[in-house]
């Protein structure tokens, strides 16, 4: 009977690209249709900070707490402004809340930019 053999090298090399490469987060709570700027929203519109905070850890809810208090009192300057302070607490909640999942922001994507099977687990966890 014959054994295969492996190069020692080889097996090193490959475990080593492994280990570099980073790995590939199919998340979508960075998206503008995602659950986290979705309850962003909705916490914005009541002026209620409540439907954001399971998003973010202990530690980063005295940031967000305060970019939420900033933002409403910008959105009363006009359409503009309540555009830009809307985007940019979307923007503080997101990061705070990847960096709780030890991710990395890299910013907002557009909607849609989801997975067939994570929009789809989303329905099922909305529907029961």
């Amino acid at each position: 009977m014959e054994t295969l053999k492996f190069p020692v090298g080889a097996v090193g090399v490959l475990l080593t690209l492994l280990l570099a490469v980073p790995p590939v987060a199919w998340g979508h709570c960075d998206t503008l249709d995602g659950p986290v700027v979705v309850d962003a929203k909705t916490a914005l519109a009541k002026g209620n900070i409540a439907p954001v905070l399971k998003w973010v850890p202990a530690a980063g809810e005295k940031e967000v707490r305060e970019a939420f208090a900033r933002t409403l009192a910008v959105r009363k300057a006009g359409k503009e402004a309540q555009d830009l302070a809307d985007t940019w607490f979307f923007e503080t909640l997101v990061r705070v809340h990847r960096a709780s999942e030890g991710a990395p922001y890299t910013g907002l994507k557009a909607g849609g930019a989801e997975e067939e099977t994570i929009v789809a687990a989303d329905k099922a966890l909305a529907s029961g």
